[in-house]
Formats: C-alpha cells, structure tokens, sequence
C-alpha cells in the first residue's frame, strides 16, 4: 500500500495584493513646529484574499533620492483588510515628504507592485515675515529728518519673539548705509 492523499490549499500568486496611497497616510498632530514628535500613522491594505505579513518602512523624503530610513515594522493584514502601521518622528526644520514603503525587498509575490508606495508632504509651522512696498511710510519731518516706519507682517503659522529688524539706505549687500534697527519683542502670527 503505497498511496496517500492529503488535501491541500494552494494560494494563487494574485491572492495578495498590498496597497497604500497618499490618503492612507496621516500625521499626529496634524499641525506640527520644528521639534515636536509625532506620530506617523499608514493605513495599509490588503487587496487580496490571503492574510500575509510584510514590512512597513518609513522614510524622511524619497529614498530613491536619499531619503533617510525612520522606521521598519511587520503587520500582518488579513485578505481585504487593513492595519495601521505607525512610527514616531521628530520634526526638522526643513519642509519633508514622509515616504511610506510596502514589502520593500519584494518577499510576498501579489498581484502588483506598483500600490506599495506613497508620500506626503508634512507642513511645519514657521513664521514667514513679510514687508510689501505699500506697507512703507516715509514722512519728511519739519527739521528735514525722515521718518520711516515699516509695517512687518508673519504670515506664518506661528509667532516670532525677537526679531531684529534694519532699514538700510541702498541694499546692504552692494555697500547700503545703516540708518537704523530695532528688535521687535513679538510678531503674532497671521
């Protein structure tokens, strides 16, 4: 009696399909300043019916283009499901795109590659000062003095304490004149 049988379930190579896009992936808190940890969130899915395990990687900016590594994870996500991956991440102060990647190293054969990674762009709160032509008001005084007097606007998304502020007589990189500066204590932002 040399015979057997034993059933088997044998997956098809389009069983599991990972996916994210650019709406799958959120920052907590939403509004962020240079310094603050925060919480990076992927919603990943499984597009397919067989539940399967990959790697999750985050990275600062496109690792194409020299994108720094923050964080790897496992999940396992069940066929049609998703599941949250997470990692946390210190805020620079240069503008980023969080880049979010599927199964980098291609160990789960799905139906595509081409939905196993996004990015989004992480805003950071800074001041912005800005001075328009038209808020400058020069006034000659009765002595012959001029008076000026700028009108300095943050239209950032936070305030800014201690802001030196020069008026120059000429641009200041081609020989211009100090005629006067200041430090401002606080401009509020908006």
């Amino acid at each position: 009696n040399n015979e057997a049988m034993k059933n088997v379930t044998v997956g098809l190579p389009s069983d599991v399909d990972f996916a994210i896009s650019s709406n799958d992936i959120s920052f907590t808190p939403p509004s962020v300043l240079p310094g603050d940890i925060i919480t990076l969130s992927a919603t990943v899915s499984n597009l397919g019916v067989r539940t399967e395990t990959t790697r999750v990687s985050f990275y600062e900016g496109n690792p194409s283009y020299g994108g720094i590594k923050v964080k790897e994870t496992s999940i396992t996500i069940p066929g049609n499901g998703t599941v949250d991956a997470t990692a946390t991440y210190t805020v620079t102060e240069k503008p980023t795109t969080i880049t979010v990647l599927l199964d980098e190293n291609d160990l789960v054969y799905e139906k595509s590659e081409e939905n196993n990674g996004a990015e989004k762009r992480l805003v950071i709160n800074l001041p912005d000062l800005v001075i328009r032509d038209k808020d400058i008001k020069i006034n000659r005084m009765t002595d012959g003095s001029i008076y000026v007097s700028p009108l300095i606007r943050n239209m950032g998304g936070i305030d800014v304490a201690n802001v030196s502020a020069s008026i120059y007589n000429g641009n200041p990189s081609s020989g211009g004149i100090l005629i006067a500066s200041q430090i401002i204590d606080l401009i509020s932002s908006g």
